[in-house]
């Protein structure tokens, strides 16, 4: 489903639907493997946040020309790029979580 099916569904929505629908269809496509994105170039990433950038607009109803940092702090999103950073960050949070393989093994080539 593309973001223009979702703009359609959206108006006619009140806005925690909206939200809803637009979270669980096109948002969760833009959070699926992001941390994977974390070598695009700057282009791909802008057009990337351009998407993210319509949706919030549909979701709240708001025009194009306003100011999209509100919107999002409002919906409680991150930029494609803070969620990027994030999934790495988290990734790597829980990797270092892990218990460690090789001391696993020594212990019990110990006993």
């Amino acid at each position: 489903m593309g973001l223009t099916t979702v703009q359609r569904y959206c108006a006619a929505c009140d806005s925690s639907t909206a939200c809803t629908i637009a979270t669980s269809i096109v948002h969760s496509k833009l959070d699926y493997c992001n941390s994977l994105y974390c070598k695009l170039p700057k282009s791909q990433l802008s057009r990337l946040q351009q998407i993210q950038n319509s949706l919030a607009r549909t979701v709240v109803k708001a025009f194009k020309s306003c100011h999209i940092t509100p919107i999002l702090r409002s919906l409680h999103w991150l930029r494609i790029t803070e969620c990027i950073e994030y999934k790495l960050l988290l990734l790597t949070t829980k990797f270092s979580q892990l218990p460690n393989c090789s001391n696993n093994r020594n212990s019990y080539a110990l006993h």
